[in-house]
């Protein structure tokens, strides 16, 4: 199942800073692993954009929803794979969730470190 998003509302976050920036630099599709949704994989597509920080350059915008860098799964994916690798080994949690065994790792390590 594929989940397309639109942007409603007016200007950009910076991702480095988070400072509110008008206009966005360029952007690029992206698609991101959501939760199940009625027993189906889920999928989210969007815009990525970038914007022209007057602070930071051009960097990649803040998403209530996705990390700037990593995996491409959505936070709640990557919260719901991190609290199962605290009970489960990580082969099994990436068998669970059809990943590969690297990727349930790195969003372990870095739900780890940011916790």
């Amino acid at each position: 199942m594929r989940l397309h998003l639109e942007r409603t509302r007016e200007g950009y976050i910076c991702g480095k800073c988070g400072r509110f920036v008008p206009s966005g630099y360029d952007h690029s599709p992206q698609e991101l692993r959501h939760l199940m949704l009625w027993q189906h994989q889920t999928f989210i597509r969007f815009d990525r954009y970038r914007v022209d920080c007057s602070d930071c350059g051009i960097q990649t915008e803040a998403l209530e929803f996705a990390d700037v860098r990593g995996p491409r799964v959505t936070r709640a994916r990557g919260s719901l794979v991190h609290e199962i690798c605290k009970v489960a080994a990580v082969k099994a949690v990436a068998t669970l969730f059809g990943m590969h065994r690297h990727t349930v790792k790195a969003i372990d390590k870095a739900k780890l470190a940011g916790s």
